[in-house]
């Protein structure tokens, strides 16, 4: 084969842009190496929001076919955990006095076993607030005692 000056075979063009990609790799991977950027460093969410939010989609999860509309709170000072219960599937409707009383503690002691190892004594971790479909609230949960909201 016979080479013309000026003309590059198909080996050396291989071989060049080889060692050119090479190069590259090499200045560009050593720029910033070890860095994290901050954007990457910003904090979006707490450990406990996270936990929280866990909690609230495992509860979700595990009862797809009865489950209330369950948002969590924390509040950092006291570390207590607040939970507002919408009853979005109207089983407190037709319910009043202890048999409401009834069914706000066995939800509440559900939901709670999803958080319980946030919140391990629910009576003095856990505050509750029990609404119904038009957003009324109907009872709460504070200090171990269940309340009925006055009409």
């Amino acid at each position: 084969m016979k080479i013309i000056p000026g003309e590059v075979d198909e080996k050396e063009t291989v071989f060049i842009c080889y060692f050119v990609g090479c190069g590259f790799l090499l200045v560009f991977a050593g720029v910033g190496y070890g860095e994290i950027p901050e954007w990457l460093s910003e904090t979006e969410a707490s450990q406990m929001q996270v936990t929280l939010l866990s909690a609230r989609i495992d509860y979700m999860m595990r009862n797809p076919a009865s489950y209330l509309d369950v948002t969590f709170a924390s509040s950092v000072g006291t570390g207590q955990i607040f939970i507002f219960i919408h009853d979005n599937r109207g089983r407190f409707l037709y319910k009043s006095g202890v048999a409401l009383l009834d069914a706000f503690k066995r939800e509440l002691e559900i939901i709670h076993s999803f958080i319980a190892h946030v919140a391990m004594n629910i009576n003095t971790d856990v505050m509750a607030a029990f609404f119904s479909r038009g957003n009324i609230q109907l009872g709460s949960f504070n200090y171990g005692e269940y309340y009925l909201s006055e009409d």
